[in-house]
């Protein structure tokens, strides 16, 4: 993931070079909106549902999300709005596609550099946001860029459609353990943050706060995510677009669909076995 407040961003930017009738639909009814919103940070909330619990199901979701094809969680979602069209469930489902394509565009530069660079993924996601953050004039140690992710039971139920593993009452959860943890690591105070650091480190998650000033091993890399992502923002309407033309149809979705959020791996097409297996047999 880049973190939460770069999906933001990059969600906005994006939605402004939709096609009209698109911006329409999310923009003009709230609901829509809040849940075009939810579905920018894609499925990073599973990973905060009761971390506590060992072999959690519920994040496993979500790393089977990250880690495999994405195109069986956007057919899917295509098969949903064909039998019944919802815009505010279409407008959540292209939030999320804003998150599938800002993560498979920059995870593979953010691994690489994490072995180059001494830099944790954390610490390079943080500084991108901190970086984000002072572009738009918000204070990064006070700002919580999930506060919006406390949302309602009735918008879970339109997600947990998606998610037929899930009830809308575990995605709430979520979401709120999500703004939570974001909120807890924000300190305009120093002496809070020198606590909250070395608490941080006990989970080894202190790479989520943010140091004084910038970690140095994290400028170039700052400089590299910006560029992935202005080039990502015109990349992910047109893909948008295209599965908005193809949504009422039975044709294949873009094979930009066939990546998972972390790397370059292309999957073969949905039914299709690999190669190597389909020669074994």
């Amino acid at each position: 993931m880049p973190a939460a407040y770069a999906h933001y961003v990059f969600g906005d930017r994006v939605l402004s070079l939709l096609p009209e009738h698109l911006q329409v639909m999310i923009g003009g009814d709230p609901k829509c909106r809040e849940l075009y919103n939810l579905g920018v940070q894609g499925p990073d909330f599973l990973y905060f549902y009761r971390v506590y619990i060992p072999f959690n199901p519920v994040i496993s979701v979500g790393i089977q999300m990250h880690h495999g094809s994405a195109e069986p969680f956007f057919l899917r979602a295509r098969k949903l709005l064909q039998k019944e069209f919802d815009p505010a469930l279409y407008s959540y489902l292209l939030g999320f596609m804003t998150h599938f394509m800002l993560d498979s565009t920059c995870h593979p530069y953010i691994l690489d550099r994490m072995k180059r660079a001494a830099a944790t993924h954390h610490e390079i996601e943080s500084e991108f946001d901190r970086m984000l953050m002072l572009e738009d004039a918000k204070n990064p140690f006070t700002h919580n860029p999930a506060a919006y992710c406390d949302t309602s039971l009735d918008s879970c139920r339109v997600i947990a459609r998606l998610f037929p593993k899930l009830t809308p009452q575990q995605i709430r959860e979520g979401m709120r353990m999500m703004k939570f943890s974001r909120g807890l690591l924000r300190a305009n105070w120093w002496p809070k943050r020198v606590i909250l650091y070395n608490a941080a480190k006990l989970f080894q998650v202190q790479g989520m706060m943010l140091t004084e000033t910038i970690r140095p091993q994290c400028i170039m890399s700052n400089k590299e995510l910006y560029r992935l992502f202005r080039k990502a923002v015109p990349e992910t309407a047109a893909l948008m677009e295209a599965y908005d033309d193809l949504l009422f149809t039975g044709k294949p979705l873009p094979e930009r669909f066939r990546r998972n959020y972390e790397t370059l791996r292309k999957f073969p097409p949905v039914g299709k076995k690999p190669a190597a297996q389909a020669k074994s047999e």
